[in-house]
């Protein structure tokens, strides 16, 4: 456990110009060492130091600073250090007027500043009142004007006073004086019977009161203690910037992330700007500024350079103004806190390169799938259009194709969770019909529904259900939750489809008499990798990221998602709430025509390194009409191209010779008339982007549908390019 800080590394980093510190100690060595630290540090900081004490006091006060590096003749010669005896210091022909020792103290300062020094200490032990009982009290007023010579000076006092000493009515009274008291080995920085001095009155009599005194202050520095416990164990740094040209305030932390020993002479608000990085510098100044000239925090990361080895390291600062709400010229200091969070950034850059790497790996396992099923897909389109109207065969070419669409889907599961996840993905948002949404959902999963003999019951408003929605993501939605119902149902179960409206919201509701869920995996449902029993006859597999990226998308359109069940062997319902649009003036949506997959034949150039997908492919467009040149690598293409003049080229992007980019812009530069489609696996956004900047017309993600690449195909070659 970190441990207390000693008293005199408690005075190192709390004096501060503008301090006023009395030190009621019980022994000798205490008030020594408090002496030497007080000091020592000023010495160090270029400041003036002057301590009246008696010649015995004294010569062990030179003994410890010799001891601690300082020396003592050389600072005196120097005029730094002055060391009189206390009738000497105070007293003027055996007296003491606090009207003359105040003017004197203030022309000390200005002398002192004047001459170049940083500040000024003063300190005393002032034995002389011990024994002239009629000084004391102008010694008590004149410890009370020192508060408002030092806050307005670049100075600070420190005054000691052996508690077994004095009378207990004058360290009461003392203890009156000083807004910061050190107790035993204890700084207090907050002495509440400066602010409250009639705190301990109540009790009877002067010891009495002095006991209570600092045994509340005792415990008031306890919870102070334990705030400094708590820094430290969070390794962390404490400053404080006087904003007036005073010395800081900074604890041993701060300095060892800055690169010191101790804090160095007149560090402050310039100094740890000059540490900052030169492109950090404007919003460092911002965020201070701010908490200035506002009156309140800041809170800034930056890069700093640190002292000695000069490694850049990186620091979050945390500040408020004290006096706390005072602004501008009225903000005496600047405190706050300080952080080494440089592991911490190294920790965000891996995390964000192992996300970028983890992107690359999906785009790079995305397109290693779709290259595969772009010939299965080609190949089974052409034997449908060679031997459709077989019932048997069509029943083969069903189950292909139903497997093989989901695989693409499970593929742009994986791509789309990422995009969510870095957001990175944007809706397509317009006016639609729910109902359209669904059907296209309702269509897509009911063969697998019709194997299972599922009853499937589903019930739709009349009327158009307006939404300001995406219909490729909302029907993307409703497919993964009627397939994971259709997946956990058991032959001939039962699965319905209800569409209803409730509180202003449309409420579609998905219920099965399926597995259902265990209790405890009802609140994670929709959580990444998140799967069901696979148990018994219900393994189903699956990736475990459908539910999941369907409550993420329809919280980007607004709506929320809920699922319900009471256990095992009682089924589930999955409810979406989506807010929709008023629409009873808007024209009902056009229904598409199916497209002819027939066009006049045209001049089309495929253009793939797979070779399966190559060939499929050509074979279909032929069998529907067109002419084709098929090759393998992009030069052959190129050479070939100058000759025969293509209308249509469809070009693979990822070819070992020549990438399909490349390509593009050769086709482009030979025949300027010439529809160019892109036909790849690699289906990030930015692949659209850079095929658009290589001249293509179209960008589609393989396996393509064969009426789709027909209706591209049979566009005129001088249309207008596909919107983005």
């Amino acid at each position: 456990m970190p441990r207390t800080p000693s008293l005199m590394e408690q005075l190192s980093v709390h004096v501060k110009h503008g301090d006023h510190i009395c030190v009621v100690c019980e022994n000798a060595e205490d008030r020594l060492h408090a002496a030497a630290q007080y000091i020592a540090d000023g010495l160090r900081g270029n400041e003036f130091v002057m301590y009246a004490a008696d010649p015995a006091t004294t010569l062990t006060l030179r003994a410890m600073l010799s001891r601690d590096g300082i020396d003592v003749d050389a600072e005196m010669a120097r005029g730094a250090l002055n060391l009189p005896a206390p009738a000497d210091a105070y007293l003027r022909d055996g007296r003491f007027e606090p009207d003359v020792m105040y003017a004197e103290f203030e022309a000390a300062i200005n002398t002192a500043l004047d001459a170049g020094f940083s500040g000024c200490r003063f300190a005393g032990e002032p034995m002389w009142a011990l024994e002239r009982a009629e000084l004391r009290p102008g010694l008590i007023e004149f410890e009370a004007r020192l508060n408002g010579l030092f806050r307005g000076k670049k100075a600070a006092g420190l005054c000691v006073y052996d508690k077994n000493a004095w009378p207990a009515d004058v360290v009461r009274d003392i203890l009156r004086t000083h807004p910061v008291a050190v107790v035993d080995d204890l700084v207090c920085k907050s002495n509440v019977y400066y602010e409250e001095s009639g705190a301990a009155e109540r009790e009877a009599s002067a010891e009495r009161q002095v006991d209570r005194m600092l045994s509340h202050l005792r415990g008031l520095r306890v919870h102070e203690t334990r705030l400094e416990v708590a820094i430290e164990a969070g390794r962390l740094g404490t400053w404080e910037f006087d904003l007036h040209g005073g010395a800081a305030a900074c604890s041993a932390r701060h300095d060892e992330i800055f690169g010191y020993d101790r804090t160095p002479p007149g560090w402050g608000y310039a100094q740890l700007l000059a540490h900052v990085l030169p492109e950090d510098r404007d919003h460092v100044r911002a965020a201070f500024d701010v908490a200035v000239h506002g009156g309140g925090t800041c809170r800034v990361e930056c890069r700093i350079r640190r002292n000695g080895d000069g490694a850049v390291r990186w620091i979050e600062l945390h500040g408020r103004v004290d006096p706390p709400g005072t602004r501008g010229e009225r903000v005496q200091y600047l405190l706050g806190i300080i952080a080494d969070i440089t592991e911490r950034k190294e920790m965000e850059h891996a995390l964000r390169d192992t996300d970028r790497r983890k992107d690359e790996f999906l785009a790079t396992l995305a397109h290693e799938l779709r290259n595969p099923l772009a010939p299965i897909f080609s190949a089974l389109q052409l034997l449908q259009l060679q031997h459709g109207g077989n019932a048997g065969l069509d029943r083969m070419h069903g189950v292909i194709d139903r497997q093989a669409r989901q695989l693409g889907r499970l593929v742009d599961d994986l791509l789309d969770v990422s995009r969510i996840t870095t957001g990175r993905i944007v809706l397509r948002r317009a006016r639609i019909d729910l109902r359209d949404a669904l059907a296209s959902a309702v269509e897509a999963v009911q063969p697998p529904m019709d194997a299972a003999r599922h009853t499937f019951a589903v019930t739709l408003p009349a009327e158009p259900v307006w939404l300001d929605g995406d219909a490729a993501r909302l029907s993307q939605v409703f497919l993964n939750i009627l397939s994971n119902a259709a997946k956990y149902t058991p032959p001939d179960g039962r699965i319905a489809l209800d569409v209803r409206f409730e509180d202003g919201q449309v409420l579609v509701e998905v219920s099965d008499n399926g597995i259902g869920l265990e209790p405890h995996l009802v609140p994670r449902m929709f959580d990444m990798f998140v799967q069901g029993s696979r148990a018994g006859d219900h393994a189903q597999g699956g990736l475990g990221i459908g539910l999941s990226l369907s409550k993420q998308l329809i919280a980007l359109h607004g709506g929320s998602i809920e699922a319900h069940s009471e256990g095992l062997g009682c089924g589930t319902r999955v409810m979406v709430r989506l807010s929709t649009m008023a629409g009873a003036s808007h024209s009902p949506v056009t229904q598409a025509t199916p497209r002819p997959l027939a066009a006049s034949g045209r001049r089309v150039l495929v253009v793939d390194d797979n070779v399966d997908a190559a060939d499929t492919l050509a074979a279909s467009l032929r069998f529907v009409g067109h002419e084709v040149l098929t090759f393998y690598r992009g030069k052959d293409a190129l050479a070939e191209a100058a000759r025969w003049a293509p209308e249509v080229a469809i070009l693979d992007i990822g070819m070992p010779d020549m990438d399909g980019y490349d390509v593009a812009r050769g086709l482009r530069a030979l025949h300027a008339p010439i529809r160019l489609i892109a036909l790849t696996g690699w289906g990030q956004e930015n692949d659209v982007k850079l095929a658009r900047a290589a001249g293509f017309d179209m960008h589609r993600t393989k396996p393509v549908d064969l009426a789709d690449l027909m209706a591209a195909i049979a566009q005129d070659v001088r249309a207008a390019v596909e919107p983005d």
